[in-house]
């Protein structure tokens, strides 16, 4: 005959089989079955059954001690609360088996799974009072808030869960390594939640105004990099339309693939402007560029790359877009490429306000029989390091083509008047009435033949800003500028003149036709002239206060803040074995006692660095611009100009121009 159980042992096995039941039912997904088993589990126990009425663990109070006591700076705060009494004055349970507190455990488990996650809470609550040194019920209380912070759940009974979470770990740690069991398995697990947490990220604290300011100011391979470190800052980029107003895609090291970048494409329906930085690289072909025109919302175009032949069809009768108010090409411009840029040209003819066309040949604007009436900005360049040269045979075409044009950069072209249209069809005298801006780049060339007439129209006097002539041919300044058989009638200096760069040979007589009322009205603030290539002692001083000084250089100003001067080479005769002086350049500078930005470009010879040198002890300099400083000399000069807070950069030739400049058409 069997021995007779005990009540407790019947209890224990009876918990032992509920655990069982609720443990399969657990794992088979069936949630409800399962609360209902470890509910059963609970009720078999002892300490519940026969020392009558205790604390039932749902209650709100139980929960609400272990966040307050959460908050508290005291290390062991969670520890007493859960030993003392009750503030509802209900005695708690006290019980040593490991069912019962597998149950609380378990329950908690469900409830979260079902979404009932405050339930859940208070079931984990229950078992940090139970067992504070155990670290099982800090295990669980942690997991349940994580899942309510990444599934962004409401949280009925603290505010912040993030900083609760990280409180309940912490002291969690303390009380089982002050009172429990270190060996015990879920302490590694509490530690490694406890490391998670630490390294938690502040930004899913900032609000969603100061995300999109910090995300704003990375590129859009950076934003797709950063979507993947966590949930958070996947909701925060995908979700705010302001973050994919403008994408730009660097260079990659691969190609993406076409579902790849149809993604990203479709992420950037409503951007306002794309650049592609590597369009070689990005694998460009006919289905991407499909893709790119599908944007119905673009504004702003930019495509960089090698002057290479896309795979485009030709035939292709597609959408093109329609509303782009600027379009910047290098490259793409190739031979090959003709169809798809004169139809991005041709369909945006009525909202295109700026184009940059870099590496483009005549067939660009040239052949297009149509105008752009809404033009203010265009860049036309055959090739950025002058290797191939454009012909640009009639400017009258481009002039037609531009009527309302405010700004216009020509490089690596060269100008030529054509003998087919001198009858019928003479060079506009005034065709661009509204030019502000005009930069001519350094490989640019004009042929000139006065007895054939005039190949370039006469600049407006009023509306002209800026003058760039960065080519050295005389024949360019001589054209454009001061021809002195072509100078029109009435002819009295550009008055608003602002910025004046020539690297064209010039005279003072010259140079006063062109900035000499501007520096009157004060409007000039920037002035990058050559000099004479050997200019003796005795010459520059006539550059000293004399009666001389108006007839050499008699221009003051209060209002330049920009000064450039290039091959120039002072002797100075009074050394003794010393080829240079560099009192007349300061001199010179001293006519214009605002002057911040200095770009000083000497002709090659012995110790022309020594005058960066003296530039550095110049009153009022901030920023110089040269390309004659190496080796030693240029760690010196860096040196001092690190101690006196001054900028040196090197830039060859002349400082580079701003194109285009601060005017409203992009906007």
């Amino acid at each position: 005959m069997r021995p007779k159980m005990s009540s407790e042992a019947l209890a224990l096995k009876g918990m032992q089989n509920a655990i069982n039941i609720g443990r399969n039912d657990l794992q088979a997904g069936r949630y409800k079955a399962a609360i209902d088993a470890f509910q059963d589990s609970l009720s078999a126990c002892t300490c519940t059954r026969n020392r009558g009425r205790v604390h039932s663990p749902t209650a709100n109070c139980l929960i609400a001690a272990i966040t307050k006591a959460a908050r508290s700076s005291d290390i062991d705060a969670i520890y007493k609360a859960a030993k003392c009494r009750c503030a509802c004055r209900e005695r708690k349970p006290m019980c040593g088996y490991k069912l019962h507190k597998e149950a609380l455990d378990k329950l908690a488990a469900c409830y979260a799974a079902l979404g009932f996650y405050d339930d859940a809470a208070k079931y984990a609550a229950a078992l940090i009072h139970l067992s504070p040194e155990s670290p099982m019920g800090y295990c669980r209380f942690s997991k349940v808030l994580r899942l309510q912070i990444a599934r962004q759940q409401p949280c009925s009974f603290v505010t912040d869960p993030a900083a609760t979470t990280a409180a309940i770990v912490k002291q969690g740690l303390h009380n089982v390594q002050a009172y429990g069991d270190t060996s015990d398995a879920l302490y590694k697990v509490l530690q490694v939640i406890h490391f998670k947490i630490s390294r938690a990220d502040p930004f899913e604290r900032f609000t969603n105004e100061l995300k999109v300011m910090i995300f704003a100011y990375l590129r859009t391979s950076d934003l797709c990099a950063s979507m993947r470190v966590s949930k958070g800052w996947l909701h925060a980029i995908q979700d705010d339309p302001r973050l994919w107003a403008s994408v730009t895609l660097g260079q990659i090291k691969y190609a993406p693939t076409r579902s790849a970048f149809a993604k990203l494409i479709q992420r950037a329906q409503r951007a306002r402007s794309l650049c592609i930085n590597d369009a070689k690289t990005l694998g460009l072909d006919h289905a991407k560029f499909e893709m790119i025109f599908a944007i119905q919302s673009l504004w702003h175009l930019t495509i960089r790359g090698p002057p290479v032949s896309y795979p485009f069809d030709p035939s292709y009768a597609g959408h093109y877009p329609t509303g782009l108010r600027s379009l910047t090409l290098t490259g793409i411009t190739a031979l090959g490429n003709e169809t798809l840029l004169t139809n991005m040209l041709r369909y945006s003819i009525d909202t295109l306000q700026s184009v940059s066309l870099i590496g483009t040949r005549e067939f660009a604007l040239l052949h297009i029989p149509l105008a752009f009436p809404n033009l203010r900005a265009l860049r036309l360049q055959t090739s950025i390091d002058g290797s191939t040269q454009g012909v640009i045979h009639d400017m009258n075409h481009l002039i037609a083509a531009t009527p309302n044009l405010e700004q216009l950069y020509l490089d690596a072209y060269n100008i030529r008047f054509n003998p087919t249209n001198i009858l019928g069809h003479p060079i506009h005298p005034f065709g661009w009435s509204k030019l502000r801006v005009l930069i001519l780049g350094e490989h640019l060339r004009i042929e000139t033949d006065p007895a054939l007439g005039r190949s370039w129209p006469w600049l407006p006097t009023k509306e002209l800003r800026a003058i760039e002539i960065l080519s050295e041919s005389p024949s360019v300044a001589r054209e454009v500028l001061w021809a002195p058989e072509l100078v029109p009638m009435g002819f009295e200096g550009f008055e608003q003149l602002e910025v004046f760069r020539c690297r064209s040979p010039i005279n003072y007589a010259q140079l006063e036709k062109v900035v000499g009322s501007s520096f009157r009205s004060g409007s000039l603030r920037v002035l990058d002239i050559p000099a004479s290539e050997c200019l003796t002692i005795e010459e520059l001083n006539q550059f000293d206060e004399t009666a001389i000084a108006p007839q050499m250089f008699p221009f003051t100003s209060e209002s330049l803040h920009t000064f450039g001067l290039s091959k120039f080479f002072f002797e100075d005769l009074d050394s003794y074995n010393g080829l240079f002086t560099a009192r007349p350049f300061l001199d010179l500078i001293g006519k214009f006692p605002n002057v911040d930005t200095v770009a000083a470009y000497p002709s090659a010879y012995a110790r022309c660095a020594d005058i960066i040198k003296a530039l550095l002890f110049h009153k009022g300099i901030k920023r110089i611009y040269q390309d004659c400083l190496l080796g030693v000399d240029r760690d010196q000069v860096m040196e001092m100009a690190r101690q006196k807070g001054i900028e040196v950069l090197h830039h060859k030739k002349y400082m580079p121009p701003i194109f285009p400049r601060d005017f409203d058409f992009t906007n």
